[in-house]
């Protein structure tokens, strides 16, 4: 952005829509208006202002990389496409397996072995020559240690089936808004983080709960975080609260099960990932179907903290039925209006697109191209040719275009970032699971590594760049947060919404002593008092909702003291995770 000099004030600002660099529009005087000027300045001012804190987050991601305890080695497969299988140097998890879903088989990405979603070798080779072409590159250069620190002492909770700035909500594409002032400065970052390993993202994680709300592409997302951030935590997944009844009330949901489990991190300043199978966007706000009148208010009336991040992504499910395409919009609304008037307290939210279903020909077993849909993985860029009927607003629906189409039009005008997912989807016709491992023909998931791992890429992008607010929270927030994860008191299931008897909720010891006794152990814990058995992940649901039903709350149990829980967990002679939560065996399933 620049003046001209003279008293008019004639101004241009110069930006380009799209994942990264490319094809910019001008906005000259004729277009600025005083208003409109005032406007530019101001945005101009908080892209400044955002790259200041982009740059305070990367300096504290760098000096947590000296120090981290994990270490990877400089050669082999890219980490966020593998790589973390076989090069860890030190501070490793073991990667024994026997098991088919053993997290070392599934992790290594290897398509001889019997695991669901990985890609073949062809496959794979398609996504990593794609992924080559995204964000200059640096996408390959990704490590476990780039994300974790966001996720620091707070909980990601994923829910649903670098200039921060008012022109962002003005741009009619799918992608990033880039300022020309800026360009210079973004080429020298992005060869920055060409460099960037595993230990540069841990900062981002310490502290926090990042909370994954969303439909069956969110689990995916969930399985690649937990692939990536391998060493990082120790194959133990927790339930998401100790208190039976807070599991039961997340689960009852309009249209499918609210699923939900956690992995926590290990290390000093915790953190962990949680993850609620959301199918329809109505479930989040505003629904006296649902406990607290919605899963946001839900979490954060009794489990979730400010400083927590919440990642949704919902869409898939809107295209099941007219009645619940035409809710869409309106869904979408309420939860901008929510987050809007919630966002100076609990200001850390994102919306991810969702991804490009391609149409099934199950005569013959294939998934069909959408033809005239071409993706320019140097600008981000998604145009569409004139043969494309635009006008077939089924056509449109069915394969998420229309679907991100009233994304973009409606979360923009609340301030809610939308982090991308679609524009490089509609390529990847040959990249769904389609039959490998697969009872149908499935073309709406897609393998691994591959892009799953390329949503990993771009969430972490969004917390680099400050988005909603994100960055590394200082370690003594982080070390305070041990003690911050006991539950919040719950409230009755489904429509009553009431506070029920307090004399039937546990009693949970004093916040001091709860981290007095975590510090004690002589073990790896992470965030709060939760405690995690061995176990692997199981995505499935598989319990029914009927048994969640009338469930008596004076059947809860009371937690024991907090010195009666150091010496179990002292007995158990196990490394822990977060919390109290105890974990049971299970394996992935999608």
């Amino acid at each position: 952005m620049k003046g001209n000099g003279s008293s008019s004030g004639s101004w241009q600002v110069i930006m380009c829509c799209g994942y990264g660099r490319g094809g910019h529009s001008r906005i000259t005087s004729e277009q600025l208006k005083p208003d409109a000027q005032r406007e530019a300045i101001a945005a101009w001012k908080a892209a400044a202002a955002a790259a200041v804190t982009a740059t305070a987050a990367a300096r504290a991601s760098f000096a947590y990389s000296q120090t981290c305890p994990v270490e990877y080695s400089s050669e082999g497969r890219p980490l966020l496409f593998g790589g973390v299988s076989s090069r860890c140097v030190s501070g490793c998890q073991s990667r024994a397996a026997v098991q088919p879903n053993d997290w070392g088989n599934v992790c290594s990405f290897d398509p001889a072995k019997n695991v669901w979603g990985i890609c073949t070798e062809q496959q794979a080779k398609n996504s990593f020559e794609l992924a080559k072409k995204l964000g200059g590159g640096s996408i390959l250069q990704l490590s476990p240690c780039d994300l974790v620190p966001f996720l620091r002492g707070r909980t990601l909770w994923l829910l649903g089936p670098s200039a921060v700035a008012a022109w962002a909500e003005r741009c009619g594409c799918l992608g990033e808004l880039w300022y020309n002032v800026q360009q210079q400065q973004q080429q020298q970052q992005n060869r920055k983080w060409l460099q960037l390993s595993p230990c540069d993202l841990v900062p981002f994680l310490r502290g926090r709960t990042l909370w994954l709300l969303g439909d069956s592409h969110t689990k995916t997302l969930y399985r690649a975080l937990q692939c990536f951030l391998f060493d990082f935590w120790n194959q133990k997944e927790c339930k998401i609260s100790t208190d039976p009844q807070d599991v039961a009330d997340i689960a009852k949901q309009p249209a499918q099960e609210g699923v939900s489990n956690c992995f926590h991190l290990t290390g000093s300043g915790g953190g962990r990932i949680c993850i609620i199978s959301v199918a329809l966007t109505s479930s989040l706000v505003n629904n006296t179907a649902v406990a607290g009148g919605g899963i946001l208010p839900l979490l954060r009336q009794r489990l979730a903290k400010p400083e927590d991040i919440f990642y949704i992504n919902t869409g898939t499910w809107h295209r099941k039925t007219p009645q619940w395409a035409s809710e869409y919009k309106p869904d979408l609304e309420a939860l901008g209006k929510y987050y809007q008037e919630t966002r100076n307290e609990w200001p850390h939210m994102l919306f991810r697109e969702t991804p490009a279903v391609h149409p099934a020909d199950t005569a013959r077993n294939v998934c069909l191209p959408l033809d005239g849909y071409n993706y320019d993985p140097s600008s981000g860029m998604l145009s569409l040719a004139s043969t494309v009927n635009t006008s077939d607003s089924i056509g449109m629906w069915a394969n998420s275009y229309g679907l991100n189409k009233v994304v973009r039009e409606t979360l923009p005008q609340f301030g809610l970032y939308t982090v991308p997912a679609y524009n490089m989807t509609p390529p990847l016709v040959d990249n769904h699971v389609a039959m490998r491992n697969s009872a149908a023909l499935d073309c709406l998931h897609y393998c691994q590594p591959g892009m799953p791992e390329a949503w990993v890429w771009y969430l972490y992008n969004a917390m680099r760049e400050s988005r909603a607010g994100i960055r590394p929270l200082p370690l003594t927030i982080s070390e305070s947060s041990l003690a911050a994860a006991v539950p919040k008191s719950s409230s009755s299931s489904s429509a009553s919404i009431k506070t029920r008897d307090s004399s039937a909720l546990r009693t949970a010891a004093p916040a001091s002593q709860a981290k007095k006794s975590l510090l004690q152990q002589q073990q790896p814990l992470g965030q709060g008092q939760y405690a995690c058995t061995p176990s692997t992940i199981r995505l499935s649901s598989s319990s029914s909702s009927a048994n969640i039903k009338g469930r008596d709350s004076s059947a809860l149990r009371k937690a024991a003291p907090a010195s009666q829980t150091k010496k179990s967990l002292l007995q158990q002679q196990q490394a822990l995770g977060q919390g109290q939560y105890a974990c049971t065996p299970s394996t992935i399933r999608l």
